[in-house]
Formats: C-alpha cells, sequence, structure tokens
C-alpha cells in the first residue's frame, strides 16, 4: 500500500472519529513520533528529515543564521538538526582545547 492511500484512509478513518477518539489516537501518534526539540525560549528548533534536507537548508544564501552549521542527528527527538560545530565539542574538550592541550 502506497502512503498516499494510507494517508487517505487515516484521514477518512479520522472523520469518523469522536473528538475523545482523535484525541488518544494523537497521545498514541505523540509517542511514537515525539515532537522536536525546542529552544529555550520555547520555539522548535528546525528540525529536518535527513542530513541532505539539513545542510540544503542551511547552505541556502537566504538562511543566513546557519552558514557553517553542522546537520547532527539528535538522540532526543530522532530529528536532524543544525548546529554550530563548537556546540558539539562536550565541554571538558572545549576545556582542554581552552589551556592548550592540542
Amino acid at each position: 500500500m502506497l502512503i498516499e492511500e494510507i494517508v487517505k484512509q487515516a484521514a477518512q478513518a479520522a472523520q469518523k472519529m469522536s473528538p475523545e477518539e482523535k484525541a488518544k489516537v494523537r497521545q498514541q501518534l505523540e509517542r511514537c513520533w515525539p515532537e522536536p526539540c525546542r529552544r529555550i525560549t520555547g520555539q522548535f528548533r528546525a528540525h529536518f528529515e535527513s542530513r541532505e534536507a539539513a545542510e540544503a537548508f542551511a547552505s541556502h544564501p537566504a538562511n543566513t543564521a546557519y552558514h557553517g552549521d553542522i546537520a547532527h542527528l539528535c538522540l532526543k527527538c530522532g530529528a536532524w538538526h543544525l548546529s554550530r560545530p563548537e556546540w558539539l565539542v562536550p565541554s571538558w574538550m572545549r576545556d582542554m582545547t581552552d589551556q592548550g592541550w592540542n
């Protein structure tokens, strides 16, 4: 079965559900697919389904805030995020580099 057919059948089934049934299904889906990570402000971080999509977004001329960022797979939410290289280095390693241990 193609994904389009599955989505169509799910939409038809959802139209017949009560609000309580829809809420229960939503809760079950959220357990399977956690929401993407949020920033400290509460806004969602930029998230992508693949490394290629994240890198394409970061390299787009309009997205200057993400130029130089590295795509990495988040172990918390399972999505790809973009982060500055220095954010991905453990603090103990940064401390060693700052003290001349390189």
